[in-house]
């Protein structure tokens, strides 16, 4: 099953390309005898009722289970067993590179911790939080014991 990570729906996105744009994902997951998970962000109010109305092969959860692993956005504290493994977004992880002086970018970052793996952004929309102890806002991203530089 293919899984998006919750934030699918961005007040700036317009439904026809909302509709359109997960369309064509399904015609590129479906044929391969695959479903498209969609695991709902802090953005995708009203997304259930969108996905039904328009009749697409798409399963809308909070949190999905795959091979001991929960897959969640992250905006909110996961319901899974102790010791259980997590995959989330919601944070848009990144490190800040530069000069010293006058050049730096934002590079999107994954966060891998003894039992969680954070995933950066993957939308130019999306500007990053630098990976810091303490530095995110969610539950599931503070909870994650991650390494640092």
């Amino acid at each position: 099953m293919s899984t998006i990570l919750g934030d699918v729906v961005h007040q700036a996105l317009g439904v026809d390309a909302l509709k359109d744009s997960l369309r064509e994902l399904c015609e590129l997951v479906v044929p391969y005898g695959g479903r498209l998970c969609l695991v709902l962000g802090n953005h995708d109010s009203g997304l259930p009722e969108r996905v039904a109305q328009w009749n697409l092969p798409v399963t809308v959860t909070r949190e999905f289970s795959l091979a001991g692993w929960q897959l969640v956005h992250g905006d909110q504290p996961v319901g899974a067993s102790p010791g259980s493994r997590t995959i989330s977004g919601h944070e848009h992880p990144c490190v800040t590179l530069g000069d010293g002086l006058t050049t730096r970018v934002k590079v999107p970052a994954f966060l891998w911790g003894k039992q969680s793996l954070l995933l950066p952004a993957f939308s130019s929309w999306a500007a990053g939080t630098n990976a810091h102890p303490g530095g995110f806002s969610g539950p599931v991203a503070n909870a994650g014991n991650y390494s640092h530089a």
